[in-house]
C-alpha cells in the first residue's frame, strides 16, 4: 500500500513538473519556437535591398514585372522558402505583370539578427515603408500577400499602413490555436493541450485584433480542406462576422499546399484585388 502511494506521488510530481516545464517554455522561449533561423538559398531576384536597425535586418527581394504597375508585398511563413515561392507564386505573378517584393525578416534567409514578435512587426513595417519610399510601388496601391505565419505578420502591419487589400492562405485565427494544434499532433506533448496555454504565451496575435483597422479592406483567404494546423472550420466561423473577407475552401489541400492547389484562382484573386 505504501509503495502504491509513493508511486502515485511520484507520478503526480512528474506530471506537475511536465506541465510547469511546458508553461515556462511558452512563457520564456516562445520566440525561439515560432521564429526559426533559416539559411539563405539560391534566389533569382531582380534586385535586393537591406534595411537595418539595432542589429536586426530585413531583406527585400524585388521581382520586377515588365511594367511595374501592379505590386504585391510577400510575407513567407515560418519556414521561409523564397526559392520555393519563386516557382510557385512569383513566376506566375510576373506572368500577370505583378511585381513581387518578398520580405525576409531577421534571421530568415540571409537577414541578420533574430526575430521576436516585436522585431518582426518593427522590421516588417520598416520594410514596407522602404518599398513605398524607394520603388515605384506604393503601399496604398499594393496588396499584402502572406501564408501561414506570414499572414499574421501581413495583417498586423496592414492594420497600421493600410494596403489596397490582402491575399492570405493557411491562416490561423490566433497563434494560440496554432500552438495548441501543434501540441495535439505531438504524442509526447499532447497531454499539455489541456493547459490554458493562452495564459502562458509571451505573445498571442489574433486576426481579430487587426480587423478593427481593416474593416474596409478587402481580404481574400485560401484555406485547405485538410489543413490540420489551421483548420478550415476555425477561419470559416471567424469570417462569417466580417463582410470584407472572402473565404475560399481549397479542396484536398493541406496547410502547405493551399496556395498551389488553388491553381489559377489564386492569381485571379490577386489580380482582382489589385484592380487588374
Amino acid at each position: 500500500m505504501h509503495v502504491i502511494k509513493l508511486v502515485v506521488k511520484i507520478v503526480a510530481v512528474l506530471v506537475l513538473l511536465y506541465m510547469i516545464s511546458i508553461s515556462l517554455v511558452l512563457k520564456f522561449f516562445l520566440p525561439e519556437l515560432v521564429f526559426k533561423k533559416i539559411e539563405e538559398g539560391s534566389t533569382n531576384e531582380s534586385s535586393r535591398y537591406s534595411v537595418k536597425s539595432l542589429g536586426d535586418e530585413v531583406l527585400i527581394r524585388e521581382y520586377l514585372s515588365v511594367s511595374g504597375e501592379l505590386c504585391a508585398f510577400y510575407f513567407p511563413g515560418q519556414g521561409g522558402g523564397i526559392p520555393r515561392y519563386e516557382k510557385e507564386i512569383f513566376k506566375h505573378s510576373l506572368e500577370r505583370n505583378i511585381s513581387i517584393y518578398a520580405i525576409s525578416l531577421p534571421g530568415y534567409e540571409g537577414a541578420a539578427g533574430n526575430s521576436t514578435y516585436e522585431s518582426v512587426l518593427k522590421m516588417g513595417q520598416l520594410a514596407v515603408e522602404y518599398i513605398n519610399d524607394n520603388t515605384g510601388c506604393k503601399i496604398s496601391e499594393s496588396v499584402f500577400v502572406g501564408r501561414s505565419l506570414g499572414s499574421v505578420v501581413a495583417l498586423e502591419i496592414a492594420a497600421t499602413v493600410h494596403p489596397r487589400g490582402l491575399l492570405l492562405d493557411s491562416t490561423g485565427t490566433s497563434l494560440s490555436v496554432v500552438v495548441r494544434n501543434k501540441i495535439q499532433k505531438n504524442p509526447f506533448l499532447k497531454p499539455a493541450s489541456i493547459l490554458p496555454i493562452e495564459m502562458f504565451m509571451q505573445f498571442n496575435p489574433k486576426i481579430e485584433d487587426a480587423m478593427g483597422a481593416l474593416f474596409n479592406t478587402p481580404i481574400v483567404i485560401f484555406q485547405g480542406e485538410f489543413d490540420t494546423l489551421t483548420p478550415y472550420r476555425d477561419i470559416e466561423e471567424f469570417s462569417k462576422n466580417h463582410m470584407n473577407i472572402e473565404l475560399i475552401k481549397v479542396g484536398n489541400a493541406t496547410h502547405s499546399t493551399a496556395h498551389v492547389d488553388a491553381g489559377v484562382l489564386y492569381f485571379d484573386k490577386l489580380e482582382g484585388l489589385l484592380g487588374g
